[in-house]
Order: structure tokens, then C-alpha cells, then sequence
């Protein structure tokens, strides 16, 4: 009888052991993380030399990301991301003339980010991994002049841009165990410009409400660090958007983007899985 208890004990123990295992297996093989993100965001738009405007203040939103492992030692990435805001706008007013005017107003922007990545995961030890990695993303948004989010009627002089851009991503990333249920983790992007397409709505000022534009492609730059402290998730980033100066519209001959930048500095709070 106690040869019987002590050998159901013992598959007992090592019954718990070998889930507790695999369960270890799962959280290797698979991550969830969803945060919510504050970021300081910078619009600026410049012509022959000239700053013809400059946006900035806060923006808001929240994302989540997901991982697994598809073979050793392949693994497939997802980010999704929506974010909203109003800024201060410092810029100008074109009349009919051509004379410039300087003009104080806001910005509302909301948006959404998509991006999925392949990536190689080169792990050196439990938690320690380098991943070199190709992906595609998106990110579209409306940026509306003249407007805040909470009212109804765009103010006078402002107008709506909807905006479309999809990029190729090529990414270094990797992470470092600093204990059993805590991580080190960094990446760097580089987003390469595949199509880029932009909708200006001028009939509040007596335009058109149609003009379409293909902003120039650039590259741009994305970049994040933080911990992975199992639940909770923290890091800061920073992004980069650039644009050169498009064309003149096909239809109207008068409108054009010029060139372009926006800088975005950040953090991201929330919990991993």
C-alpha cells in the first residue's frame, strides 16, 4: 500500500511538473500585449526652404500586438493601433493674391496603424533572442484644419485631408531575460514607402471637394525599448513620417502637397501575456 501511494505521488509530481512545462512551452511559443499609448506629436510642412507650418501637442490611443511561433524558428508578428488628438496649428493663410498671413488655429487628427511581420528568432539562451525580420503596414488618418474632436462644424479656413500610406518594413529586433518573468526588449525599423495617397475636402473655403494627391516617398524610421515585467508592459518610442513635395493634382492643376514631416515621441503602458 505505501509502494502504491509513494509511485501515485510520484506520477502525481511529475504529472504537475509537465504541465507546468508545457504551460512555460505555450508562453514561449506565443504573446499577447495590449497597452494604451500617449505620444508628443510634430507636423511640420515646409516649401522652398520655407516652413509653411508647424502642428504639434498630444495624441492618444491604444494598440495591442500579437506573436507566435509558426516553426522553428519562423515566427509571425501583428500590431494594430488607433489614435486621436487635437494640436496647435501655427502656420499661414494663402489669399488669392498669394500673400502669405500667419494664422493660430487646431488640428484634430484619429488614425489606425496595421502591420505584420515574418520574423527570425535566434535564440541564444531561454528569454535571449535576436530577430531580423520583413513585414508590410499601413496607416491611414484624417486630419482635419481648423477643427477640434468635440465639435460638429469645421471652423472657418479649415478644411479635411484623408490620408493612406502603406510602407515595406525592414526591422532588427531582440530581448534579454533580466529575470524569470521579466524582459529587456528593443527594435528599430526602417519603412520603406510603397504607396502613399492623400484626399483634400476644400469645400469649406468654396474648393473642390475631390483634389487627389500622391505625396513623394521617403523613408522613415520607427524605433522602440521597454520591459516585459509579466503582466505589465512599459516602453517608450519614437516615429518618424516624411513625405517630399507632390505633384500637382491631375485634375485642377492648382493644388500640391508640399514636403512633409511628422516626428512622434511616446510611451506605451499595459499589460503582456
Amino acid at each position: 500500500m505505501k509502494t502504491f501511494i509513494l509511485a501515485a505521488l510520484g506520477i502525481a509530481l511529475a504529472g504537475t511538473a509537465f504541465a507546468a512545462e508545457a504551460s512555460r512551452a505555450r508562453q514561449q511559443d506565443f504573446s499577447i500585449r495590449l497597452y494604451g499609448l500617449a505620444e508628443h506629436f510634430e507636423w511640420k510642412e515646409t516649401m522652398h526652404g520655407k516652413q509653411l507650418l508647424k502642428e504639434s501637442g498630444p495624441l492618444w490611443g491604444f494598440g495591442g500586438e500579437l506573436a507566435a511561433k509558426l516553426a522553428e524558428p519562423v515566427w509571425i508578428e501583428a500590431r494594430g493601433e488607433f489614435f486621436l488628438g487635437d494640436v496647435d496649428y501655427d502656420g499661414h493663410l494663402q489669399h488669392k493674391d498669394g500673400r502669405l498671413t500667419p494664422h493660430k488655429s487646431t488640428t484634430s487628427y484619429n488614425g489606425f496603424k496595421l502591420e505584420g511581420n515574418l520574423a527570425l528568432r535566434a535564440s541564444a539562451s531561454s528569454g535571449n533572442y535576436l530577430k531580423p525580420y520583413l513585414g508590410l503596414g499601413f496607416r491611414g488618418w484624417n486630419r482635419t484644419l481648423g477643427t477640434k474632436l468635440s465639435d460638429r462644424y469645421i471652423g472657418d479656413y479649415g478644411y479635411e485631408e484623408r490620408w493612406l500610406t502603406a510602407y515595406g518594413i525592414l526591422g532588427l529586433g531582440g530581448a534579454v531575460a533580466a529575470s524569470e518573468k521579466a524582459s529587456l526588449f528593443a527594435t528599430i525599423e526602417a519603412h520603406l514607402p510603397i504607396y502613399n495617397s492623400e484626399t483634400v475636402d476644400l469645400e469649406n473655403t468654396g474648393g473642390p471637394d475631390d483634389v487627389e494627391l500622391e505625396p513623394g516617398k521617403r523613408a522613415s524610421l520607427y524605433a522602440e525599448a521597454g520591459i516585459n515585467a509579466t503582466p505589465i508592459t512599459f516602453s517608450i518610442f519614437v516615429e518618424t513620417l516624411s513625405f517630399s513635395e507632390s505633384d500637382v493634382d491631375e485634375d485642377y492643376r492648382s493644388f500640391l502637397q508640399p514636403k512633409s514631416e511628422s516626428t512622434m515621441i511616446g510611451a506605451k503602458f499595459g499589460l503582456v501575456f
